[in-house]
């Protein structure tokens, strides 16, 4: 390496240590990717900038936060907790905010370090508490690690602070720490207290039961203008019920599934008609997409109003 290199190896890594020291790791390691992809053969200077990084990040992890989720951290290795910490923000929320609400997308995890959560279901017109979230609970891993949406609400009952996790954040795990993901999805699993107090009160999701049919159907996508698209998804009709309709469809682009999350779809059914004799087409918003094998999905939609007793008994009814 000549003299020329290893000034410009030198002066990269104080810099990273600059960095590091003021707890500004984004750029840190920004500046560590250049020395690795530059200067590859520097390896000093890279083991002991990324040692600088990490040591840092562990210096500066917020010591409150570690011991209320003591039970999660625990289980990671150093590595795994600083990415984990520093994948997250930080946030205040004041008493009467609505973090999640029912039906709407959401793709955040929530850890609460401080205040209380109320957690509600409401059918219809009636309003179902089910219970409290505070200190050491985490919220929105209904639907965090799957594409689908909340069931329920969940409102401040006083000032909260928590850290949130952002869905997009774990695609930059997979190279560090792949296992990090599939390990929080069970530690969810396992602790959810939102899971638990659903399945307490024996709440039940569904208003109306579903049938399995066949058939075949066109969606296309509301625009903002009200308007339907032009072009159309072509899927093939796996249940119904009178308010919820699930179908299985193909995607060459398994993102282009996902986002439909949360979209307003209008669905003409193939050969199914109204009693009046007209063809059978309604709206609903789709509610969870679960992906299958070779690039197929169901898509699991609400409908915007509950299909008619003679409409649904014409149609569907065995």
């Amino acid at each position: 390496m000549n003299m020329v290199q290893d000034s410009k190896t030198e002066k990269i890594s104080r810099e990273i240590e600059r960095l590091a020291l003021a707890g500004e790791f984004s750029q840190a390691e920004h500046w560590h990717k250049v020395l690795l992809e530059q200067h590859p053969t520097a390896l000093k200077e890279i083991i002991q900038s990324a040692t600088c990084i990490e040591e840092q990040k562990t210096l500066k992890l917020d010591p409150d936060h570690i011991t209320i989720w003591d039970s999660l951290y625990s289980q990671l290795t150093q590595e795994e907790t600083n990415c984990l910490f520093y994948s997250t923000r930080s946030a205040n929320v004041p008493s009467g905010k609505i973090l999640i609400r029912q039906g709407k997308a959401i793709a955040r995890l929530l850890f609460i370090d401080r205040g209380r959560l109320a957690l509600f279901h409401t059918r219809g017109k009636d309003r179902i508490f089910i219970g409290d979230l505070s200190r050491g609970d985490v919220a929105g891993d209904e639907t965090f690690f799957s594409h689908s949406t909340p069931t329920f609400s969940a409102g401040c009952k006083t000032d909260v602070q928590l850290r949130y996790l952002e869905r997009s954040m774990m695609h930059t795990w997979k190279d560090v720490c792949p296992g990090l993901e599939r390990f929080l999805e069970d530690y969810c699993s396992k602790n959810s207290r939102a899971k638990q107090l659903m399945s307490s009160k024996h709440i039940e999701k569904r208003q109306f039961p579903r049938i399995k049919v066949s058939g075949n159907l066109r969606a296309y996508i509301r625009l903002e203008d009200g308007k339907r698209s032009q072009e159309n998804i072509r899927g093939s009709l796996a249940d119904i019920s009178r308010n919820g309709v699930s179908f299985d469809m193909h995607s060459s682009n398994p993102e282009n599934a996902r986002k439909l999350l949360g979209r307003i779809l209008e669905l003409d059914f193939e050969g199914l008609v109204t009693p009046s004799g007209a063809p059978l087409t309604m709206p609903g918003t789709v509610v969870k997409v679960t992906a299958l094998l070779h690039n197929d999905f169901n898509i699991h939609i609400q409908l915007a109003e509950v299909i008619p007793v003679e409409e649904f008994t014409l149609n569907f009814s065995r």
